[in-house]
């Protein structure tokens, strides 16, 4: 049975009874599961106008279903009013299918209840919330379609409570004209949204809060979905902490006005697969006590990157990290300032392009990284799996134990470090030299330790050219190298001996001499056999011609 708190006529299939009542024009609440569970009705047809909505007023698993393009208004949506109002339903399908009004309530106080939108259906109301108090958990929302579309004020996924979920897949439409949440206040914690597949959509037109007070709160766009806001924040409050985004796969995209990891709470951005977020500034962990992540490329995973468009990426006064993940070559063209931390863990290259001045420390611990633009200061620390190179400067304190390479395989470089470099004994160097103009050059503004390994190497040059190579600019130096060798593309090697600093090797043609004082390598070519031969020959000739001469001028 449903009741009705005055007598009214509506078109509605009850499929608790199997009747059907006619329609009339008095609003009125319409109520499921008020003296019953499992009410159900289908409004198909039709304006019906009403006051308050409530699927599941008292008892649990009622259903609503709007569809044909019946239209169904309201001052406010229940659906899950009591605490033990659990698993009821809301269904807007179809073309011109429309839920209309105030306030609703998908989770006011009961839990796992569920609203769909799909194949174009509409729902308009003042404000959403999903999971209302905190007994209201794991209330869901799909939005899937084209033009299908929810529309709202402010909407809060998780008000008090946790566990809540919107999706929004298939070219779905979510747009709100004020604030967005997931997990609003201190108890909402872990709800979440999925915007997924090409054209999916969440508009929000203002801040959108992924974790304002809670903890534990994602969003993930996927497969081409969007997200369009306003300002962006993970991990709003001090309580708001392990919040997350992760926007991963080809054009898929979140905008901001501005965008925050971590502003008195902590949260993680990842941007993987192609991803994009685009942003005019960044700022990772902006006040005393909170923590952001940024990551491209997941964190121990083996995907690629995506994209960050923003002019700056700036640390705050928290702890602030940027890992660099990713299988693949990435270029950030971010400005890094403030104090931080940046790591490079994945096997692949990162290329840091622009002018940076953040403080803190550097891992290079696995893959490359690249700096083209200038580094900021700290300390930069190369592993044994890792690789250093570029053509900027580096004004950091850095130790190489594992591989430095300017060019790290591509164009010969200069490289600049204004301060102190270190090779460690486990440190590898390699220099390309390409010909007498073009070679791989270090410059250090401090002290230059030399140890580990050199290593020249000349590509396809069968021989070293001819001339003087200023591979190192010591304003200092100390140690030495363990051992010196040339390579070519031809599997040909020179192998270079130590006299106290003096590194030199010979071939029958040229002969090469490196000075670790001054950093040059000098290659001179020793004329072939044949011509001291010829030169010997030519003595003895001019010789005999002399003698010659002489007897004729006595005779």
């Amino acid at each position: 049975m449903i009741s009705f708190s005055r007598p009214i006529f509506l078109s509605i299939v009850l499929s608790t009874l199997g009747a059907v009542l006619p329609q009339a024009q008095a609003a009125a609440n319409f109520f499921l599961g008020q003296t019953n569970p499992s009410e159900s009705a289908n409004f198909s047809s039709g304006t019906n106008d009403f006051n308050a909505i409530e699927v599941g007023n008292i008892y649990a698993s009622n259903s609503l279903l709007i569809s044909s393009g019946a239209v169904v208004t309201n001052s406010s949506v229940y659906l899950g009013n009591g605490a033990n109002s659990s698993n009821n339903s809301l269904l807007v399908t179809d073309p011109n299918s429309t839920l209309s009004g105030g306030i609703l309530y998908v989770g006011y106080a009961g839990p796992s209840n569920s609203l769909v939108i799909s194949n174009a259906g509409t729902v308009i109301n003042s404000q959403g919330y999903i999971g209302y108090t905190n007994t209201a958990s794991n209330n869901s929302v799909l939005v899937t379609g084209t033009n299908s579309l929810w529309k709202s004020g402010p909407l809060y996924f998780g008000y008090n409570s946790d566990g809540n979920s919107l999706v929004i897949s298939n070219g779905g439409t979510v747009s709100n004209s004020s604030l967005g949440y997931i997990g609003s206040n201190s108890t909402s914690s872990n709800n979440s949204v999925l915007v997924t597949g090409t054209n999916s959509l969440w508009k929000s037109s203002s801040t959108l809060y992924i974790g304002r007070g809670s903890a534990g709160n994602s969003l993930v766009i996927s497969n081409g979905g969007t997200v369009s806001n306003g300002v962006g924040i993970i991990g709003s409050l001090l309580t708001a902490t392990n919040n997350s985004v992760l926007v991963t796969g080809a054009n898929s995209t979140w905008s901001n006005t501005l965008l925050t990891i971590g502003s008195s709470g902590s949260g993680t951005l990842t941007i993987a697969s192609g991803g994009k977020v685009t942003s005019p500034s960044l700022s990772i962990a902006s006040s005393s006590g909170s923590r952001g992540t940024l990551n491209l490329g997941s964190l121990g995973g083996s995907d690629t990157a995506g994209m960050i468009q923003s002019p700056t990426i700036g640390f705050g006064s928290g702890t602030g990290i940027i890992n660099f993940n990713q299988i693949d070559r990435a270029i950030l063209t971010s400005s890094i300032t403030g104090t931080g931390t940046i790591n490079q863990l994945g096997s692949g290259t990162t290329i840091l392009a622009a002018s940076n001045s953040w403080n803190g420390n550097t891992l290079v611990s696995n893959g490359t990284l690249l700096i083209t633009g200038a580094s900021g200061t700290g300390t930069i620390t190369v592993g044994t799996n890792g690789t250093l190179g570029g053509s900027g400067t580096i004004t950091s304190e850095t130790i190489i134990n594992g591989a430095l390479s300017p060019s790290a395989g591509t164009n010969p470089a200069l490289l600049t470090f204004s301060t102190n470099l270190t090779l460690g004994s486990t440190a590898t160097t390699t220099l390309q030299i390409a010909a007498t103009n073009s070679y791989d050059q270090l410059s250090s503004g401090g002290t230059l330790t030399y140890a580990g390994a050199l290593v020249m190497n000349l590509g396809s040059l069968l021989d070293f050219p001819a001339g003087t190579f200023t591979l190192f600019t010591p304003t200092s130096y100390v140690g030495d190298f363990t051992s010196i060798i040339a390579t070519n593309s031809a599997a040909q090697s020179w192998i270079f001996g130590d006299n106290g600093g003096i590194w030199t090797t010979t071939t029958p043609t040229e002969s090469m001499s490196l000075s670790l004082l001054n950093g040059e390598l000098t290659v001179l070519s020793v004329p072939e056999p044949s011509t001291y031969a010829l030169l010997i020959l030519g003595g003895f000739a001019l010789l005999a011609a002399y003698k010659g001469s002489l007897r004729s001028r006595d005779s």
